[in-house]
């Protein structure tokens, strides 16, 4: 389609040009809403759209724009949002026909603050149901396709805000991220993904799995990019009890500053272990791309890395049991769940005493106090994000929805921030993941790290055909 070259603007460039008085934001909200309805026909990407809301906003961003009038760093720019956030007059579905159908009254947190910040809200992605899932294959509203093969799975929970950016129908969107909802889609969709540390965005207004797992993050076209984002959803929020009283700060502020002589631990065990060939290819590329940035290549042993894996594994499902209540308690909103959704809250979630429950987050803090101790050693970690690239929508995904947000899981144990770049392809031309994972509270080290990497390489910036 003809967009005129509209369409894969990064957040840097497409604000630099409004700025200039070189783009609209009209022309840039247009065409990111004429590409919704060219590829998104089916509607399993985007849930909701709000064209004409969103064409309005444009309109007033250029008045302002032409006054000399900039709201933030995202001044007129389309950014789509995950259906568990509210929008006020909107319902939030949280991706799933058994959810109650409430209208929200306002918006969440994060939503304000984009809006604050100049974002236009382009529409509500889908999602893998109630967000209870790594795969992204939904039954209630359809399953949106790999825009690098029609045919993939996109990743989940965040699907349809992955697909949206690689295929530039938004500029960003927002993801959440319980056990890898945010950064597996961004591996096998071809972007970037970033999960930022436990409590420092506000989840307030957001639909909840699991209150002492969520995380809300930003996913884009680079790491760059999901500085920006980040700058603007981050801050002290009273209303969310887990919101930690972190002070704001500028997260892109270390970007161009290099690598050279930055530590990244590499611990084999676990996350190496029966990688796709491929996988393992592009991560050994990788990681002579930064070694030779100047950067120091640190084996670590992290045996206790599987152990957080399974904890995640283990508390999502009573988790999510007690977010989703509402549904669990009305015999016909159950059957309107997926199977495989149906069988964690169920069998796994309802199932579980309080005494297996209080181990849990007993380990969870052991295993976290033990692996926030490697960062004594390494700034970053590196690992795979998934152990492959995507698979068949139609294949059998049992095994696979077990180990896909395997590697990413683990630092949702932990909370520390963990960001996936992309970093190659295998032999069928689908997009792999490098996660890269720092210490609490320091998403500064990741994008800088993260940043440096894609400044060497253009993986970021190849495009679905």
């Amino acid at each position: 389609m003809d967009d005129s070259g509209l369409s894969y603007f990064s957040i840097v460039e497409a604000a630099a040009q409004i700025r200039a008085g070189k783009l609209s934001s009209f022309d840039l909200v247009r065409n990111a809403l004429d590409r919704i309805n060219t590829l998104d026909s089916d509607n399993k990407v985007f849930i909701q759209t709000s064209p004409e809301e969103a064409v309005s906003s444009a309109r007033q961003a250029d008045i302002e724009s032409a006054s000399g009038m900039f709201r933030g760093p995202l001044h007129g720019l389309p950014v789509a949002i995950k259906d568990l956030c509210d929008l006020a007059g909107t319902v939030t579905t949280a991706g799933s026909f058994a959810a109650p159908l409430t209208t929200s009254v306002c918006n969440a947190s994060i939503v304000e603050k984009l809006i604050q910040a100049g974002a236009i809200i382009i529409g509500k992605t889908n999602l893998h149901e109630l967000a209870l899932g790594g795969t992204g294959v939904n039954h209630s509203f359809g399953t949106p396709a790999n825009p690098w093969g029609i045919d993939r799975i996109p990743g989940g929970s965040s699907s349809g805000s992955a697909v949206a950016v690689a295929s530039a129908m938004s500029i960003a969107a927002i993801g959440s991220d319980t056990g890898g909802s945010i950064r597996g889609p961004a591996a096998l969709c071809g972007i970037t993904g970033l999960k930022p540390s436990f409590g420092r965005v506000s989840r307030r207004g957001v639909w909840p799995l699991s209150m002492n797992l969520d995380h809300v993050g930003p996913m884009g076209r680079s790491a760059i990019d999901c500085g920006i984002m980040l700058n603007v959803m981050t801050g002290y929020d009273r209303l969310d009890p887990y919101s930690e009283p972190i002070h704001r700060e500028n997260f892109t502020r270390t970007v161009g500053l290099g690598i050279s002589g930055r530590k990244i631990g590499v611990p084999r065990q676990f996350f190496f272990n029966d990688l796709d060939n491929d996988v393992g290819q592009c991560l050994d590329n990788a990681i002579r791309v930064l070694e030779g940035m100047g950067a120091s290549l640190v084996p670590l042993d992290f045996e206790w890395a599987e152990q957080l894996f399974q904890n995640n594994s283990r508390m999502v499902p009573v988790d999510a049991a007690f977010s989703n209540k509402t549904i669990l308690d009305d015999a016909d909103s159950v059957k309107k769940l997926g199977d495989d959704v149906r069988e964690r809250l169920l069998e796994r979630g309802c199932n579980v005493d309080g005494r297996d429950y209080s181990a849990w987050l007993n380990l969870k803090k052991d295993l976290t106090r033990r692996s926030d101790e490697l960062f004594n050693s390494v700034d970053v970690l590196l690992t795979p994000t998934v152990f492959r690239t995507a698979s068949c929508i139609d294949s059998d995904h049992t095994d696979e929805a077990k180990r896909i947000l395997s590697f990413t899981a683990v630092f949702n144990q932990t909370g520390q921030p963990s960001i996936s770049v992309p970093c190659g392809f295998d032999r069928n031309q689908l997009p792999v993941g490098m996660m890269l994972s720092a210490r609490l509270f320091n998403e500064a080290m990741l994008i800088q790290v993260a940043s440096a990497y894609q400044e060497v390489t253009d993986w970021h910036l190849h495009r679905p055909v």
